[in-house]
């Protein structure tokens, strides 16, 4: 039985590798005779003799799948052809017993479509070898201290530059930010499953909100559905925020209690195989948004809504962004907050900051920040802004903020603090709403609260 097991899991990750082994192919491509190194993630210490939770490098899982630490890719072009290198931890059963078993070398083997497998203990020794003859080494820095100097020390040598050893060190993030913008339909199943999960869990927790004692206790809960509904791990850290903390854009849950005559603001992600979902809602605990509430509420629903209209290939970031400002500002000047009469005015002096003071979208992937894909044109600034192409996924997230201690604005606003969030897909005829299952207008939030 345990070798059929063992077989069974070799067929699924060589089905798996096969989609990583062509994005290594198509970086080394990019890359060309050079060489490129990417190192996995160290593990870190919390305090003493406890460690906080692993979680792997980006550009190493996206290239690897492999979610140990103490790894590192390499690959190769030259005139012997493309050649990829594994190296990573050897199995240790006395550690193991304490930590759970390590793939191993062996078993790397069987499981990676890759050209050699190393111990990672001999990388410094290796590279002297492997790096012969490679004038361009492309490299992702600071993940790795370890690697980090290794790679200085190949660089630093004394002797002076030749064609045996790398002369020319290259940020590589650059080519990496690039491949992983365009999410393939794999990855557009990982983020849907993790918005899935997401929308599932935000649904559960919604008819306990007026039963929880604090903001950590909501925290803990919606992560518990996570768990309950399949994710792996969390996108980042929840944020649950009650009353005037919700005026806080990363509010950490505190012991703080979930007060009954206000609202709570949760921003909160699954992760699934590596990829994160991001949705903020905003729910009256008691079951009832009050008025006051409700324009705001309104206010912020038009500007999510207006975004989203924006989000179509050859868009940019900033004009989806600048649709949601022209709506705040619009109906700012109308709730009297801004006291300015013309709009356009209001818009140009950024009369909306104080209240709104983050911009409406960034990319999402692998990491809930993801990279933005970078204009690889050799130029610092770029006269173009990056445009929007099918198979990118952002946030669209207006919100609005008024904080308690502000007396230039009407009493009745005064701590409300809502954010609305939905995760879109850009695709070849506009944008698809991947969250839109999670109710957001009123009366449908309210409906999910009785």
């Amino acid at each position: 039985m345990t070798l059929h097991l063992e077989i069974v899991c070799d067929l699924f990750y060589m089905d798996i590798e096969t989609r990583f082994y062509h994005r290594r192919s198509l970086l080394q491509k990019r890359i060309g005779n050079g060489a490129a190194i990417i190192p996995s993630s160290v593990e870190t210490k919390k305090s003493r003799d406890q460690r906080h939770h692993f979680r792997q490098d980006s550009n190493f899982f996206y290239l690897t799948g492999f979610s140990e630490p103490n790894s590192a890719l390499l690959l190769l072009g030259g005139k012997r052809g493309p050649r990829s290198v594994i190296f990573l931890r050897e199995r240790d059963p006395l550690k193991e017993r304490y930590e759970g078993e390590h793939l191993g070398l062996t078993r790397a083997k069987r499981r990676f479509k890759i050209d050699e497998v190393r111990n990672i203990e001999n990388l410094e020794n290796d590279l002297t070898g492997l790096l012969k003859d490679h004038a361009t080494l492309h490299y992702v820095p600071a993940v790795n201290p370890e690697v980090d100097s290794v790679v200085w020390r190949i660089f630093c040598r004394q002797s002076d530059p030749s064609s045996r050893f790398p002369y020319q060190l290259k940020d590589l993030r650059a080519e990496l930010h690039q491949m992983r913008a365009v999410k393939d339909s794999y990855e557009i199943n990982c983020i849907k499953r993790a918005i899935e999960i997401t929308i599932d869990a935000f649904v559960k927790l919604a008819s306990d909100l007026p039963s929880l004692k604090s903001e950590a206790h909501a925290a803990k809960l919606l992560e518990q559905y996570f768990t309950e509904f399949g994710a792996s791990s969390l996108g980042f850290d929840t944020i649950v925020a009650s009353g005037k903390n919700a005026t806080t854009l990363h509010h950490s849950p505190l012991l703080s209690p979930i007060l009954k005559q206000k609202l709570v603001l949760i921003d909160a992600g699954a992760e699934f195989n590596g990829y994160s979902a991001d949705i903020s809602r905003t729910f009256p605990v008691s079951g009832k948004f009050s008025t006051a509430e409700k324009e705001i509420y309104n206010l912020v629903l038009a500007a999510l809504e207006t975004a989203q209209k924006r989000v179509h290939p050859q868009a940019t970031a900033n004009s989806i962004h600048l649709a949601a400002v022209k709506e705040i500002t619009k109906g700012l000047i109308d709730l009297k907050i801004i006291k300015d009469k013309d709009w356009q005015t209001a818009f140009t002096g950024e009369k909306y900051k104080p209240y709104f003071m983050h911009r409406t979208s960034h990319f999402l992937g692998l990491d809930v920040h993801d990279p933005p894909p970078p204009q690889l044109d050799g130029s610092i600034t770029h006269s173009e802004p990056l445009r929007l192409q099918p198979g990118h996924v952002i946030t669209v997230e207006p919100g609005l903020y008024f904080d308690s201690r502000d007396m230039s604005i009407p009493r009745h606003f005064r701590g409300i603090g809502i954010r609305l969030e939905n995760d879109v897909l850009v695709t070849p005829h506009g944008g698809s709403v991947l969250t839109s299952r999670l109710p957001v207008t009123l009366s449908d939030v309210e409906e999910l609260l009785k």
